[in-house]
């Protein structure tokens, strides 16, 4: 009779733990260090300036809206203009820093985790491929390095940008308003309950299997 693995005794997927940022990036030297950290100052100045355009909008409107008729339209929109014109070019600008660096980045880092990934089912005995699918081998290296590239490159520079966004955003609210925007704060513990919540609902709709 042959022997056949139960399906009690058939290898389970690991489960998932968190990691750390310093392990995250343990593949980077130090001048990826240099771009990830000029690609973060990018981001963080990226997504702070999408609030500074509702404030050059809203100026916009209130040019619009208090215009003289006998003065020139142009002329009077002319400052508002120039500013949304400006406050273009620099997050255009610091975005695309932010872009390159964090995927010049993410490829060298990549190419070492791909290598790494190597070494490691090269030095595995032979047990081990007798319970794993050696064929599969280099198209799991493929996916999982992928998304590890994705996740310390584009993504995590896309990550930063929120938090400059909330950050400017609080420094215009208490500037032109601070006392809506203490009340606004007040609710922030009910909005990041919500948030969690959630967070959790798509992480498990992520793992059912239909």
């Amino acid at each position: 009779m042959d022997a056949r693995v139960a399906p009690d005794d058939a290898p389970k997927a690991e489960e998932l733990k968190p990691t750390s940022l310093r392990k995250l990036f343990q593949f980077a030297d130090g001048y990826d260090k240099i771009a990830i950290a000029v690609g973060s100052v990018c981001a963080f100045a990226g997504g702070a300036g999408f609030p500074l355009m509702t404030v050059v909008l809203a100026d916009a409107f209130d040019t619009m809206g208090d215009a003289d008729p006998d003065v020139d339209y142009t002329a009077t929109m002319r400052t508002a203009v120039l500013w949304m014109v400006y406050l273009s070019v620099y997050v255009t600008a610091v975005t695309s820093i932010q872009a390159g660096c964090f995927a010049w980045s993410g490829e060298r880092q990549g190419a070492r985790l791909r290598a790494a990934y190597l070494r490691a089912a090269l030095a595995r005995d032979q047990a081990w491929y007798d319970t794993h699918d050696a064929a599969a081998l280099p198209t799991r290296m493929q996916v999982e390095c992928g998304k590890m590239q994705e996740a310390i490159g584009q993504k995590f520079g896309l990550l930063l940008q929120p938090l400059g966004q909330f950050v400017s955003g609080l420094g215009v609210g208490f500037y032109y308003g601070w006392k809506l925007t203490l009340v606004i704060l007040g609710f922030m513990p009910l909005i990041a309950f919500g948030g969690m919540l959630l967070a959790q609902s798509a992480e498990l709709e992520a793992k059912q299997t239909w």
